[in-house]
């Protein structure tokens, strides 16, 4: 089996809905290029990460500019976030959701004025951005954001929990109603205005560690129970997750000139991974 009928057979769903919202918007004008044989040629550039110039050199006869061109109006037009937003949803509703995790990772930044900045933390003297992901143990995310590179997890998540994400994370626990929903993050977040959104606006139990820098006193320190400290070790899921992120070339470097395409590039990168979760839900 080739890469291109394993991205055939796992995303006929995806294929059809882009399909009839395309048609939808362009009735009016001849398309004389397959749409879906441009998706499977755009989720082959996210996987490997192939320059569009060089889209020649695969088995398509669909020019590369072709393909660009059709996948920034789809961008532009809100089609894949659309999905995304409708795949979200069965996720949650199907999902035994028992806590819900935030991370941040950095990608180094090549062209990108918009949102690079010097992280010398990771890349020494190379400019890069941050994904803020607020996502299920399952790796549905709730909540996506991209960040300049030189800025902190704590006010990141202060300013991701604005209103929108905060209805989206209380619609997440009404539909777990049988189960306690944890917030999970690491000690970056160790702030009083996160706990105090977490425990008063949506009022989620979180289990953040104490920054030990922060404090001189040691028998102030907190110490999380036996229970807790079992729970607390279902964070470094949201870490494979990111593992997974990096293995789509497209999204390790950023290229793109433009901030809004990367950031559906890291849609449809969870769009795959979502799709592969109801997949094997179904087959069970």
């Amino acid at each position: 089996m080739t890469i291109y009928d394993d991205i055939d057979n796992t995303y006929i769903d995806f294929y059809d809905f882009i399909v009839k919202n395309y048609n939808k918007l362009y009735k009016h004008n001849r398309q004389k290029h397959d749409i879906k044989e441009i998706l499977r040629i755009s989720l082959i550039v996210l996987k490997t990460g192939i320059a569009w110039r060089d889209i020649k050199f695969l088995s398509t006869k669909i020019p590369w500019n072709t393909i660009y061109y059709n996948t920034q109006k789809l961008i532009k037009n809100g089609i894949i976030k659309h999905y995304y937003d409708t795949l979200v949803q069965k996720c949650i509703k199907i999902e035994d959701i028992s806590y819900l995790i935030t991370d941040t990772t950095v990608i180094q930044n090549k062209n990108n004025s918009d949102i690079c900045e010097y992280n010398n933390l990771y890349f020494k003297n190379k400019k890069c951005c941050k994904i803020s992901v607020i996502s299920t143990e399952n790796n549905t995310p709730i909540d996506i954001k991209i960040y300049k590179g030189n800025e902190h997890d704590s006010p990141i998540l202060c300013d991701q929990l604005n209103d929108e994400c905060i209805k989206r994370i209380k619609q997440t626990i009404k539909l777990n109603k049988n189960k306690k929903i944890v917030f999970l993050a690491d000690t970056g977040y160790d702030s009083s205005k996160i706990k105090t959104i977490l425990s008063k606006k949506i009022k989620i139990k979180h289990l953040i560690p104490q920054n030990k820098r922060n404090i001189k006193d040691k028998n102030k320190i907190i110490v999380f129970n036996d229970e807790d400290t079992i729970t607390y070790k279902n964070r470094v899921k949201i870490e494979y997750s990111f593992k997974l992120l990096k293995n789509y070339k497209k999204i390790n470097l950023i290229y793109d000139k433009q901030c809004n395409i990367f950031y559906n590039f890291v849609l449809l990168f969870y769009i795959c991974n979502m799709t592969k979760f109801l997949n094997k839900h179904n087959k069970k």
